[in-house]
């Protein structure tokens, strides 16, 4: 939850600069941004686990006739590699997901792999795919997909046993 609303907010903050565009119709404009980092992931009894990860969001900005802008897209592929601090020990999960901002009714979209992991002898750990849609106000009016980090419904136990 903690990076889904972190990437959110990013994502956000490069939307506001977005709103002003030339007068005359404009084709999609694209950049890449690369970003990494490290956050504590979760809290387990004997140790921590921390998640370094690894980015790049391809954004489309789409115009209107008039040269508007009416949507922005951001495609992220990447990954996160979960570390139990007291050991060390290392997995790696993939990250996939695109979020459609609709500029006009403040709607935005997420699909996609926000978190998978699958560790060995234990199978999928952490699983948070699928599609999200929420309103304008920022209420969730479509929800498909286990999404166990946004729902708070991951097994943290298992987690934890899975890490150590």
């Amino acid at each position: 939850m903690k990076r889904f609303l972190l990437a959110l907010g990013m994502t956000t903050a490069v939307v506001l600069p977005l709103l002003a565009a030339p007068a005359a119709a404009t084709p999609p404009s694209r950049y890449t941004v690369h970003r990494e980092g490290t956050l504590t992931f979760l809290a387990c009894e004997a140790f921590v686990v921390v998640d370094d990860f690894v980015f790049d969001t391809t954004y489309t900005r789409f115009f209107d006739n008039d040269g508007d802008p009416i949507a922005l897209l951001a495609e992220v592929e990447g990954s996160d590699t979960f570390t139990n601090s007291a050991s060390g020990t290392t997995y790696t999960g993939r990250v996939r997901l695109a979020q459609r901002f609709d500029l006009r009714t403040g709607q935005v979209s997420v699909h996609g792999i926000v978190y998978q992991l699958t560790i060995p002898g234990y199978g999928s750990v952490l699983l948070d795919v699928g599609r999200l849609v929420f309103d304008g106000s920022g209420e969730v009016v479509f929800e498909a997909g286990p999404h166990q980090i946004f729902d708070g419904t991951l097994d943290v136990a298992r987690f934890c046993e899975a890490m150590a």
